[in-house]
C-alpha cells in the first residue's frame, strides 16, 4: 500500500475552483465566453466567472450551450443580466486530509466504463437527481461494487485541479 502526498502546497486554485477546472485539466470540455466558462449540460450543471465584478453574457451563452439551469461554484456574480435571478445559494466545505491517507489500488471496486453508465445514472438518481448526467463519467476515475445485476455501490471524480481531484457521485443503494 503506497501513501498519497497530502495535497501539493499552492492550493489558489481553490479560491475559484470551477473555473480553475474548466481553465485547467478539464480546459478540453469546458466551453467558453469571454469570462465565463461552463461544462456541456451533459457532464455537469456548473459554470464559472473569472471574477467578482464580472457580468455574465448568460443569453449569450445560453444560445451557446449553457443549461436553464447553472450552478456556480467559487467566485459568484454581484449581479445577474436581466432575465436570470438566482434561486438559491449555499456554502460548499473544501475537506483535506490532516493525516497520510493510504492509497488503494483499483482492485477496491471494479473501473466502471461506458456499459455501465445506464446503472451509474439510476443509482445516482437517488442522492443526486441533478448532479450526475450522462457524461459525469467522463470527468475521471469511477468505481463501485455490483451485487448480483445491480449496482449498489460507486465513487469517483469530477472537479480536477492541478495536482487535486474531487471525489464524487459517492453513493450506494438504500
Amino acid at each position: 500500500m503506497a501513501i498519497n502526498q497530502l495535497w501539493p502546497n499552492d492550493t489558489s486554485e481553490l479560491n475559484n475552483p470551477m473555473w480553475s477546472a474548466l481553465n485547467g485539466p478539464h480546459r478540453q470540455l469546458a466551453q467558453r465566453l469571454a469570462d465565463l466558462a461552463w461544462y456541456p449540460p451533459a457532464i455537469a450543471p456548473f459554470v464559472a466567472i473569472s471574477e467578482v465584478g464580472t457580468l455574465p453574457n448568460l443569453e449569450t451563452a445560453h444560445r451557446q450551450g449553457l443549461a436553464d439551469h447553472a450552478y456556480f461554484v467559487g467566485i459568484c456574480p454581484n449581479s445577474l443580466p436581466d432575465g436570470w435571478r438566482i434561486v438559491s445559494s449555499s456554502n460548499i466545505l473544501q475537506l483535506f486530509p490532516t493525516a497520510e491517507v493510504p492509497e488503494y489500488g483499483e482492485d477496491t471496486g471494479i473501473v466502471l466504463g461506458e456499459a455501465d453508465k445506464h446503472a451509474m445514472r439510476e443509482l445516482t438518481q437517488t442522492a443526486f437527481p441533478d448532479f450526475f448526467r450522462e457524461r459525469t463519467a467522463d470527468l475521471g476515475l469511477y468505481l463501485g461494487i455490483y451485487e448480483g445485476p445491480m449496482l449498489v455501490a460507486m465513487a469517483g471524480e469530477r472537479l480536477a485541479l492541478s495536482g487535486l481531484q474531487e471525489i464524487s457521485g459517492v453513493c450506494t443503494h438504500p
